[in-house]
């Protein structure tokens, strides 16, 4: 690698917080032109070295070079404007300003004065968007554009504005098969015009399609630097993140089937899905997969008293259960673990004890209030249990590991004793051995004769862990399958209907 290709460099970075030492003496760069894959577990640094590279924190020690310069930025919009872009899984666009606003919003051009110029907007937006190989109304409202055309959307502002570096946590987290071959298209592009790119996945199977290099995060030092080709042993990288042999990522462990815990017959959800029926016993993990926007996922949040069907039946443990609202769900025994965690599953800025016990104030509690060593018990027996890695009690949710706040949200059912988990992407941007982790809790939980059901687009992960499987395609139950006889292909060919 010659000086003239190199663009961004960090060396000797070292970063400690309260309690926690997140980076030491970490070396990494990235060339012009390339994908450099940054892996490793929840909490192995990725974030920290991320955040000193884009100006949210300043390294303790080290510097960061961008074209051969030490740079020390004051701020991320100070890193913006030196070229060097993030986006993140949570888009920083204006919903209620057009596409074409958002794209030009720090170079708008103008008529005269302070005034912006429209048509010269739109023009811009749209000349950017053909850059990148994509057709998006510029006009469009960004609160109106589905999550892959935000993304699009975001990257198109950052080469708006001259980005050289740009860094992409997640970046398919939450997109369909084929929304990810188009984003994949872009990055392409993006590599032709020399911008380098720092890729921030869970996803393996991605590295040989765009990646040119990868390195190892773990425990906040680099494990090893590789380019990545075709002969890349991805068992290798694996165990350099997790820093042990992971012999199985799915360690489905079979339990014993008892009786019907929840049957559901034609339940409808218009638009979203319609005469759905389906049924899990004790003792199962059933998995429930598609693409995005299949009605999975609302499916998921009938059963679990998000949303009530607009109609059918459900039972639970054989009688007649009307679950119009979460606190049915929950008088029910069923509790959701959403696809949106920080959203929808934690109170994210208050301590772990708090959210552990946040679905079981009834019942630990009067009027909402629990006493202290009652809580400080529950909060230890799963921090145990679970093995989740917290540095103290006062310690706000928001501050853990991606993986780690799953659990918490696990260890709220948990500590509430319910008896059926519906789970919606459980494992989506969490790392290998936090995966595992996870995993067994399910067998954990089977072998109690409790009941899981895992709602994911991940296929490998439904069909390494399920007992049975449903295809939804359409909003519509496409086929079911006894989890241990099917295979990959079959279960394809029904999520994408190539077959009858």
């Amino acid at each position: 690698m010659t000086d003239s290709h190199l663009l961004l460099e960090t060396r000797g970075v070292s970063k400690a917080f309260p309690g926690v030492v997140a980076l030491t003496n970490v070396g990494f760069s990235l060339r012009r032109g390339e994908v450099h894959f940054l892996l490793g577990e929840n909490g192995a640094g990725k974030s920290t070295l991320i955040n000193i590279i884009s100006g949210v924190v300043a390294p303790d020690e080290g510097e960061v070079l961008l074209e051969e310069r030490p740079v020390r930025f004051a701020s991320p919009r100070h890193a913006q404007r030196a070229g060097v872009r993030t986006i993140h899984q949570e888009f920083s666009l204006i919903p209620n300003l057009s596409v074409a606003e958002n794209i030009t919003i720090e170079r708008p051009p103008r008529s005269f004065g302070p005034f912006v110029h429209p048509r010269r907007t739109r023009t811009r937006a749209a000349e950017i968007l053909d850059e990148l190989g994509v057709r998006i109304d510029t006009r469009r409202l960004v609160r109106d554009l589905r999550a892959s055309e935000k993304q699009i959307v975001d990257i198109a502002r950052a080469l708006s504005e001259d980005a050289k570096v740009l860094v992409m946590d997640e970046p398919t987290s939450t997109l369909s098969a084929n929304e990810i071959e188009t984003l994949f298209a872009i990055i392409r592009r993006i590599k032709d015009g020399g911008i380098g790119v720092i890729y921030i996945s869970h996803r393996l199977e991605e590295l040989g399609a765009i990646g040119d290099r990868v390195t190892v995060l773990r425990d906040g030092t680099i494990q090893g630097t590789f380019d990545i080709d075709d002969d890349l042993d991805r068992a290798t990288v694996v165990e350099l993140m997790v820093g042990k042999h992971v012999a199985d990522h799915y360690p489905k462990e079979p339990a014993a089937i008892g009786d019907q815990a929840l049957a559901a017959t034609g339940i409808s959800r218009l638009p979203a899905f319609s005469d759905v029926s389906l049924s899990i016993r004790r003792g199962e993990i059933v998995g429930v997969t598609g693409v995005v926007g299949s009605g999975m996922e609302p499916l998921a949040y009938v059963l679990a008293g998000v949303a009530p069907p607009d109609s059918g039946d459900i039972t639970v443990a054989g009688a007649p259960a009307k679950i119009e609202s979460v606190a049915g769900a929950i008088a029910h025994g069923i509790g959701l673990i959403p696809g949106d965690r920080r959203e929808m599953g934690l109170i994210i800025d208050l301590p772990v004890p708090h959210n552990i016990t946040l679905a079981s104030l009834d019942t630990l509690g009067r009027a909402g209030w629990i006493v202290p060593r009652t809580e400080r018990s529950i909060f230890r027996d799963y921090v145990d249990r679970l093995s989740i890695s917290v540095p103290g009690e006062a310690t706000p949710t928001r501050n853990l590991s991606g993986g780690n706040q799953q659990k918490v949200v696990i260890a709220k059912w948990l500590a509430r004793n319910v008896s059926i988990l519906v789970c919606v992407e459980p494992t989506r941007g969490i790392d290998v051995g936090a995966r595992v982790e996870i995993y067994r809790i399910f067998n954990r939980m089977t072998a109690e004769g409790k009941s899981v059901v895992l709602v994911s687009t991940d296929y490998s992960e439904v069909l390494g862990m399920s007992d049975r499987i449903y295809v939804v395609r359409n909003g519509r139950i496409a086929a079911e399958y006894d989890g241990a006889a099917v295979d990959r292909e079959t279960v394809l060919h029904a999520v994408f209907g190539s077959t009858n």
